[in-house]
């Protein structure tokens, strides 16, 4: 095999590797379809409380979620969610300024 289908082969690896990751972790334009519960209840909320806002992608920490309003794409503010037992989701914000 020569040195150039080697090459090409790595990295293709490489890339199905990188694909497979962010999928997995839910990075880039999977992170829509990894969090799909946790982005319906974030737009709900958005809309509801910012509605000329939009929010960051989401990510897991802790035992709930993070994500970021935004507007104009500048922080409003920081929001932490969960979700409790009976299924509603529950918002905790921090105002951008108080970090």
């Amino acid at each position: 095999m020569s040195k150039n289908k080697t090459g090409k082969k790595i990295m293709l690896a490489t890339a199905a590797a990188a694909a497979i990751y962010s999928a997995v972790s839910g990075k880039g334009p999977f992170n829509k379809y990894r969090f799909k519960a946790q982005h319906e209840e974030m737009d709900k909320y958005v809309n509801s409380n910012y509605p000329d806002c939009s929010y960051s992608p989401i990510s897991v920490h802790g035992k709930g979620w993070t994500s970021t309003v935004l507007r104009m794409g500048k922080p409003v503010c920081f929001v932490y969610f969960t979700k409790s037992e009976d299924g509603t989701y529950i918002f905790t914000e921090l105002d951008e300024k108080m970090k």
